[in-house]
């Protein structure tokens, strides 16, 4: 049986994306694919380190909290060895020991690599593998994140010269690749069959309620959710809340059937608000496909992908523009942007990505 291993740095049972995405394609291909999880790509910090400790001495890893068990299709198998952070002396004697342990049970023989950490940990994996085809998949902008060793831009280097084709998910790690002259893919998130077919069209002539669903970490701006309860726009959170929040809302709890999920936030919501903050360039949320499936408002804050997408969002500089572009809203004049998003998600669905995922390994292997 053709064999593929994924290198990545989240559990199987985090919330699903694109890491989980690729190896059921791989796995609908006829691959048996191993998911080898969470490799430590952060730098080592004593706090981190008891923090993992803890979990694993109480049992609560693996996102246990969350209560998220995504689909495990027959193929597929999580592995966790526990790697630590990709430091030098004795971290990387550590997990050169553990990568020997993996490869004495599960072998050296791949046809293909997925790797999404351009790190000491994973180069030394793939360094001992015989494998067909290695792809870097980079789903974020190392050059603009803190919390990396210094060596992880030289480390990416080298997995774009030793890969044999790289994917993106965002407009500007796109543009980023440029640079290095290697053959590149985009993908973009998509949007999955169960949530496009929760979605309900509704004409919406005022806004007054907003829907933000997903996890609520430190990436969120909250004072700006605090600011739009405060000027009197209803809040609705469909999710997991990691940060404390200080204004009223109504809370509709984290929902794993998306076509519910869909349908609930479509029939509830007047808009969909996605207050980020901090350095976004190199990030294309996955729900952002998501929300333009809706085809609701789509107010979102100003970073290098959502400009990119402006015709089809709503994008604000700070709340004032925030709140005039709420004002300015008018369902007369929403035809266009639903015509410019319904032309932008014509060959962007769930089935039109496998398609194209396919054809590209059996072109480049065959």
């Amino acid at each position: 049986m053709k064999r593929a291993l994924i290198l990545s740095g989240i559990y199987w049972n985090e919330p699903f994306q694109r890491h989980q995405q690729f190896s059921c394609y791989l796995n609908h291909m006829g691959y048996e694919v191993f998911f080898l999880e969470r490799i430590m790509s952060s730098k080592f910090s004593v706090s981190k380190f008891w923090n993992v400790i803890g979990r694993r001495l109480l049992k609560t890893g693996e996102y246990s909290d969350l209560k998220i068990k995504n689909e495990l299709p027959e193929g597929i198998k999580p592995i966790d060895y526990r790697f630590i952070n990709p430091e030098n002396g004795i971290f990387k004697i550590y997990n050169a020991w553990k990568i020997n342990e993996f490869i004495a049970e599960y072998g050296s023989k791949f046809n293909i690599i997925i790797n999404y950490l351009p790190i000491n940990t994973t180069r030394m994996i793939i360094e001992q593998l015989d494998y067909d085809f290695l792809v870097y998949d980079c789903v974020r902008n190392f050059s603009g994140w803190g919390n990396y060793r210094k060596d992880i831009l030289d480390e990416e280097k080298l997995l774009i010269k030793k890969s044999d084709i790289v994917f993106t998910d965002s407009f500007f790690l796109t543009d980023y690749m440029k640079q290095y002259q290697k053959q590149t893919i985009q993908f973009l998130p998509v949007a999955s069959r169960k949530w496009v077919e929760g979605c309900q069209r509704r004409k919406i002539p005022k806004i007054e309620h907003f829907a933000y669903f997903g996890s609520i970490e430190k990436h969120i701006d909250v004072n700006l959710l605090n600011s739009l309860a405060n000027a009197g726009y209803i809040i609705h959170i469909w999710g997991v809340k990691g940060v404390n929040l200080g204004f009223k809302y109504m809370d509709h709890g984290y929902e794993s059937d998306l076509r519910r999920l869909a349908y609930q936030i479509t029939s509830i919501a007047d808009a969909i608000i996605l207050p980020y903050k901090g350095n976004m360039d190199g990030v294309i949320p996955a729900k952002l496909l998501q929300c333009l499936s809706t085809y609701m408002p789509i107010f979102i804050s100003k970073f290098y992908d959502s400009i990119c997408l402006k015709d089809y969002l709503y994008v604000y500089t700070d709340f004032q523009n925030l709140i005039s572009l709420i004002n300015d809203y008018n369902d007369l004049g929403e035809e266009k942007r639903k015509n410019n998003i319904r032309i932008f998600l014509k060959g962007k669905d769930e089935m039109s990505q496998y398609g194209r995922f396919k054809r590209t390994f059996e072109q480049l292997l065959n």
